[in-house]
């Protein structure tokens, strides 16, 4: 079963939000995306930098006034100078990773001992 779908069964009434970056918009349109979006209000995420959001893909999926709705709604985000290769280097060269992702992310790694290298 469709995990929104579950979770949409389980929790009748409240109101779900579908979390996307907004390059996913592209790409939104295949499969069964017409029942996510009565399902789910997606809650696109457009990272500082990149172009706008395509709106265009929701186009046949939802109603001019859900979309403009969905595009009031859109989260920016700063954009984040740094890759995952460059995150998982650092902590493989014992360099913090602060400031960049969660403190509790952070702890974890460093607990689990993720991404460590062999020679460190």
């Amino acid at each position: 079963m469709d995990t929104l779908e579950d979770l949409a069964s389980r929790i009748p009434g409240d109101e779900l939000f579908l979390l996307m970056g907004s390059d996913s918009l592209s790409d939104f349109q295949l499969g069964g995306c017409r029942s996510h979006c009565e399902l789910a209000t997606p809650l696109v995420v457009h990272r500082g930098g990149t172009e706008s959001p395509d709106w265009s893909a929701l186009e046949e999926l939802v109603s001019p006034e859900r979309l403009a709705e969905i595009a009031r709604m859109a989260v920016g985000f700063p954009a984040v100078e740094i890759s995952s290769s460059e995150m998982r280097n650092r902590i493989g060269l014992g360099r913090s990773i602060r400031y960049f992702v969660p403190r509790a992310v952070e702890e974890y790694i460093r607990h689990q001992r993720l991404y460590q290298r062999a020679d460190a």
